[in-house]
């Protein structure tokens, strides 16, 4: 994805990178929750697994510090632009919920396309379908 690209998904992601950044408790509530692979945009990806190390290591961070440490891998404009997204973290639940949805219905079209070339029945399909949903 591109600085251009824009999705709802990523949108969402934003708002709860924010929310997160602003608020170091709503980052430890979703800790052991929210996986990085649930990310659709690789910056935020990036943004994300970087708090995450940070509270693990129970480290500070400000916006300088990860711009600093995402030098390279994130765009500064990008992580100034998340950090003022959202003025509460109040909804940071609804926020996970739509990225989970949008990770979930990514995951069900890659399923569903490698159908044809992995199943020869339909009993096949069902039963490959519940072995990757798991």
């Amino acid at each position: 994805m591109n600085d251009t690209e824009f999705s709802p998904a990523s949108q969402n992601e934003r708002l709860f990178l924010c929310a997160c950044m602003q608020d170091v408790h709503c980052l430890a509530t979703f800790a052991g929750t929210v996986s990085a692979d649930w990310f659709y945009d690789d910056r935020n990806r990036q943004l994300w697994t970087y708090l995450l190390e940070r509270m693990r290591e129970e480290r500070d961070f400000d916006l300088a510090i990860c711009m600093n440490a995402l030098k390279g891998r994130v765009e500064s404009g990008y992580i100034a632009e998340v950090s003022i997204a959202v003025p509460t973290s109040a909804l940071a639940d609804e926020y996970v919920a739509a990225i989970r949805v949008a990770y979930q219905t990514r995951q069900l079209l890659v399923l569903a396309s490698a159908l044809p070339r992995k199943v020869a029945t339909a009993q096949d399909a069902l039963g490959y379908a519940q072995r990757e949903l798991e």
